[in-house]
């Protein structure tokens, strides 16, 4: 089993922090591109998901006492309102850019189940979460501020609720950003995900299993090395259920399992990383 130095590991994965021909990312058309290249990348750094993010890839400072930059904090409303790609909170309640080459992948896994009819039928959702999403859904795309006035009688005053019924419907991929206002604190507009994505894109939707295949080889190809419990954590499985997929792949000679110096545990990297 290869033991990958930790510099060398620090090194690559900060090459993804760049496009694939080592241009910075600066123009909005950069970042589309870099999305397009990721298939899926952060808005931010986060401390346990060690994937790249819009953030850190702008050469530009990051705000004083933050990890944000100007041009990022833009990029969530700008992107997703010319329908460039998708943004919300996708994974772990994180902010998330896909990739519409990659968003039919997440979506037949996550989306909603035989439609929103069969939706509400397979998956509880809350009275809240529903009345949220029938306003959305007839006056779409509607900012977080209107949807608070429409909404706020029925949560008694507790915005807290209208941001979790929005977080939960992201997470199941039924809304999403659909661009927003810049100006102060940025404020999103929300729609459906079927009318923010490109016409046709969700026709025809990969199968489970490859599905399954095409977001763990991503996250394999972003993170450079990740553990069982990051995959489990981003394919939404127990750690067994992800770690047999994993060996599965690896079995196929398409990943591998590495050591990191000065790391405990093992990693899994895509197999051709460390080919000489």
């Amino acid at each position: 089993m290869e033991v990958i130095d930790i510099k060398e590991l620090n090194l690559r994965r900060a090459g993804r922090l760049a496009l694939a021909n080592g241009e910075p990312i600066i123009s909005d058309d950069e970042a589309v591109r870099y999305i397009d290249e990721r298939g899926f990348v952060l808005l931010v750094p986060s401390p346990d998901m060690p994937l790249p993010s819009l953030s850190a890839a702008d050469p530009r400072p990051a705000w004083e006492g933050y990890t944000i930059t100007d041009a990022a904090w833009q990029w969530k409303e700008v992107l997703p309102g010319r329908k460039q790609c998708a943004y919300g909170k996708f994974i772990r309640n994180r902010g998330v850019f896909i990739s519409w080459r990659l968003f039919p992948a997440f979506y037949a896994i996550f989306g909603p189940v035989d439609g929103m009819e069969g939706e509400y039928a397979a998956r509880s959702m809350s009275p809240q979460e529903r009345m949220v999403l029938d306003i959305i859904q007839a006056e779409g795309p509607i900012d977080t501020r209107a949807l608070w006035r429409e909404t706020r009688p029925f949560f008694g005053g507790n915005r807290k609720a209208l941001v979790q019924a929005l977080t939960t419907l992201q997470d199941r991929f039924i809304i999403t950003v659909a661009g927003g206002e810049l100006d102060g604190w940025s404020l999103h507009s929300w729609d459906l995900v079927t009318r923010q994505t490109p016409e046709g894109l969700l026709d025809k939707l990969p199968s489970a299993d490859e599905a399954t295949r095409l977001i763990l080889l991503q996250l394999l190809e972003n993170a450079v090395c990740c553990t069982t419990a990051l995959a489990a954590s981003v394919l939404r499985l127990n750690r067994g259920a992800a770690r047999a997929i994993l060996e599965k792949y690896a079995t196929a000679g398409l990943i591998t399992q590495v050591r990191i110096s000065g790391e405990t545990g093992l990693f899994w990297s895509l197999a051709q990383e460390w080919a000489d």
